[in-house]
């Protein structure tokens, strides 16, 4: 976390803190005989240092040849044309990995928590009808290799065709 600002106002100490992400901000009330915290971002009295804008996050796992140049264009022109944006953050990372996929993050900013949902609901569904369509060899799949070997696969088949005789 990093501190923003602080002020001594009628007495108190507000600490303002904001997370290095921009996701939390909220505000300390220090008192020497009373030491409260407040982190809803109504009890914030620091303008500069607390937002009310809010960030969300949505996740997709993708296959590992998805290309990420273009889908992080398909983000930026989603969000330009969705109302609830706020025109703040729109970002996409790459945030876990494992054998079979890579897992990204899209963080995008809104006014409130209602607008938020709808944006995040919308640029999820925005994202993966993209994906769909232009490259749905992006999207992940579970992969196997089965082959038959041996006498085992050798009667199988033949009760197979007797079964069906």
């Amino acid at each position: 976390m990093q501190a923003v600002s602080l002020a001594i106002v009628g007495g108190l100490t507000w600490l303002a803190i904001r997370a290095v992400d921009a996701v939390a901000t909220g505000v300390i009330r220090l008192h020497p005989a009373n030491v409260s915290t407040t982190w809803t971002r109504a009890g914030c009295r620091l303008r500069r240092a607390c937002s009310r804008a809010l960030r969300g996050s949505v996740f997709l796992w993708l296959d590992y040849r998805v290309a990420l140049a273009p889908l992080r264009a398909e983000l930026e022109r989603v969000c330009k044309a969705d109302r609830d944006w706020d025109g703040r953050v729109a970002i996409l990372q790459v945030v876990e990995t494992s054998e079979r996929a890579i897992q990204v993050r899209v963080l995008v900013s809104s006014a409130d928590a209602p607008r938020g949902w709808d944006l995040r609901c919308r640029v999820r569904e925005a994202l993966i009808d993209y994906l769909q369509r232009r490259d749905p060899d992006s999207l992940p799949r579970l992969r196997a290799d089965i082959r038959e070997r041996g006498r085992a696969a050798a009667l199988r088949r033949e009760d197979v065709a007797a079964a069906g005789a």
